[in-house]
């Protein structure tokens, strides 16, 4: 993960008023349950 990437990450987790910990834990969660869906752009 690039410093780049972790800021992102932050500044996401800020928006929902969570820890980034908190995020980045949410995200390997689903993606292991095989829950986390790309969204198309």
């Amino acid at each position: 993960m690039t410093g780049r990437d972790l800021i992102h990450i932050e500044k996401a987790a800020m928006r929902e008023g969570i820890p980034y910990q908190t995020l980045i834990a949410s995200i390997l969660h689903k993606y292991v349950d095989g829950r986390l869906v790309e969204k198309v752009r």
